[in-house]
């Protein structure tokens, strides 16, 4: 996951309303539920706290172990349930999940009580949406870049241009001895310089920072006109 994906929540991304099932319900019912409501797991209730969670992994045991569908769901339910926060970061939640090999984290709140649910499948559209929200920034970005640098190369060069033929009208004017040819030329290299810097900037393909002075954020034209290497786009 990028860096981005730090700041997202679990709150932001988790399947609500929760859908709840009492631990004596059959595990046909169970099945029928999930099926209807297209979900992949519901968490079983005991009165009105989670008992437990019944799956899909834990239908395809049932199935594999000939289970009597007909037995209350409390039977074959996971009983060790993995709880998470709303406000667990996206990384964290999915860390969670692999570390307990588990699909499913149930969204508890301050009092313990579940709220919601977050599944692999949220993870993943998660993921989906910030990289297309990232992909799209980047878009405008560079977007906004090419379109002021259009402005500057259209403001810049004809004054360059002008600069440099003046430049070279005089060198061509002067002895070959004259003090005034080095500064003359000290000149026209700076405006040669300033004319390869705005055609570089129509060049932008990615959108790359770099810090000045410590504290300045601006755009890093060389990296910025480099073919994309697989790096981060934005810093």
């Amino acid at each position: 996951m990028t860096r981005e994906s730090e700041q997202l929540r679990v709150g932001q991304f988790m399947s609500q309303p929760l859908v709840v099932l009492d631990q004596q319900q059959s595990i046909r019912v169970a099945s029928e539920m999930m099926a209807e409501r297209r979900i992949s797991s519901v968490v079983v209730t005991c009165g009105t706290d989670p008992g437990g969670i019944f799956s899909e992994r834990d239908m395809v045991a049932c199935v594999a172990a000939r289970q009597d569908l007909d037995a209350p769901v409390l039977e074959v339910m996971t009983r060790d349930l993995v709880t998470c926060t709303s406000a667990m970061t996206l990384n964290d939640a999915l860390k969670l999940m692999q570390q307990c090999a588990i699909r499913h984290l149930v969204v508890v709140d301050q009092s313990q009580r579940a709220v919601g649910i977050m599944t692999q499948t949220d993870v993943v559209r998660a993921t989906r949406e910030l990289f297309r929200e990232t992909a799209q920034e980047q878009a405008d970005r560079i977007t906004t870049v090419r379109e002021i640098s259009n402005a500057i190369n259209h403001a810049m060069n004809q004054p360059l241009t002008g600069v440099l033929g003046h430049v070279d009208m005089m060198l061509l004017s002067l002895p070959e001895d004259s003090e005034l040819r080095k500064h003359l030329a000290v000149i026209r290299g700076q405006a040669v310089r300033m004319q390869g810097l705005v055609t570089q900037l129509r060049e932008i393909s990615s959108y790359r920072t770099t810090v000045y002075r410590e504290k300045i954020l601006m755009l890093d034209i060389d990296r910025s006109t480099e073919e994309d290497q697989g790096e981060p786009a934005a810093e």
